[in-house]
């Protein structure tokens, strides 16, 4: 009777997620490890971190050294607590239950995991938008679906484009970690194929990077840009805070620690370097007068030829999916609410 009650305590606490990945489950290079970070770092409050930086009087290079001391700290703290995965192929619930207790564990591992539900959410929403927009422009029609109908402000065409956008997310988890491991390897540098095509548009319009680079910033002494340096930095960091815990998640699977050291370094500050690049150079296009009225006269072009300019229900949807654009970035400016509480600072 105590050893069938032992073996079912036994089957609560641990299961194939678990458990110690054997060294044949260890598959992991440097390689795999980059490219999770490539896909990882190009998301919105990033983008919107970046552009607050910057709205807040701060200069492309002081922004980019923002970006690269952020990624160094990261890089750091990652390392160092992706170590136990590393050397022993636990994971992140598994590991801190030597702080915690076994069931005191459950604790930490639940509110991370409830953090990774909003996370995933805010992500679909803002792919979704994206993925819209696309639709729009290549099927006008797609705007009318479901006339006027809408949830939470959320019009039928852009439901279905967040289920769809969930739908893929769901296909490759069902899948595991291998199949994430495997469509990293491609997507993550996709990704910053697409950035070099953004950069190259960006550099061709401003007619080369010194406009854009030789932009100033407001802060000139030590005393005035440290609060917006800090500011940024610890907006950056708190970005990725979450996943400093549950680095051991994924750095179990390497096949050895110089491995998950070095991808992670290749990740960060590596590619966080050239996402910064890009992101600091498409903001500061968006800033610059020369610039702007030639935006705006291409994007006016566009939205006639996608939309119709005598059709008033899809300039309306346009407006709708421009609106919930704008609500995308509104959470995650903490470089403008830190600017809002202490005003005296960058005056």
């Amino acid at each position: 009777m105590k050893l069938k009650e032992s073996q079912q305590q036994s089957n609560r606490l641990s299961n194939e997620d678990l458990v110690p990945l054997g060294q044949e489950k260890r598959t992991w290079k440097a390689m795999n490890f980059a490219s999770i970070w490539m896909g990882c770092i190009h998301n919105i409050p990033t983008y919107a971190t970046v552009g607050g930086l910057i709205a807040i009087g701060l200069s492309p290079w002081q922004v980019l050294a923002i970006i690269i001391t952020a990624s160094l700290i990261l890089f750091g703290a990652l390392a160092l607590n992706g170590h136990a995965g590393t050397k022993y192929g636990l994971p992140f619930p598994v590991i801190i239950r030597a702080s915690y207790g076994i069931y005191g564990a459950n604790i930490p591992a639940l509110l991370r995991a409830f953090t990774a539900i909003m996370w995933l959410g805010i992500q679909t929403f803002a792919g979704s938008t994206a993925l819209n927009i696309l639709l729009l422009n290549m099927w006008p029609g797609w705007g009318e679906i479901g006339g006027e109908w809408n949830i939470l402000g959320i019009h039928l065409s852009g439901l279905l484009s967040f289920v769809f956008f969930w739908a893929i997310h769901l296909l490759v988890l069902h899948h595991g970690m291998e199949s994430i491991k495997r469509f990293e390897v491609w997507a993550g540098p996709l990704v910053y194929l697409v950035f070099g095509g953004m950069v190259w548009w960006a550099v061709d319009i401003a007619g080369g990077l010194g406009p854009i680079y030789s932009q100033p910033g407001k802060f000139h002494t030590f005393s005035e840009t440290f609060w917006p340096f800090a500011a940024g930095v610890t907006g950056i960091i708190g970005i990725w805070a979450t996943l400093i815990l549950n680095i051991p998640d994924f750095t179990r699977f390497a096949e050895t620690q110089k491995e998950q050291i070095k991808g992670q370094f290749y990740g960060l500050p590596g590619t966080f370097a050239l996402f910064a690049f890009a992101s600091i150079t498409e903001t500061i296009l968006q800033k610059m007068k020369e610039i702007r009225s030639i935006i705006t006269c291409t994007t006016r072009k566009r939205i006639k030829t996608a939309f119709g300019c005598g059709k008033r229900k899809n300039m309306i949807h346009f407006r709708r999916i421009e609106k919930q654009q704008k609500t995308i970035s509104n959470p995650f400016m903490p470089i403008r609410c830190f600017v809002m509480k202490r005003p005296m600072i960058f005056r």
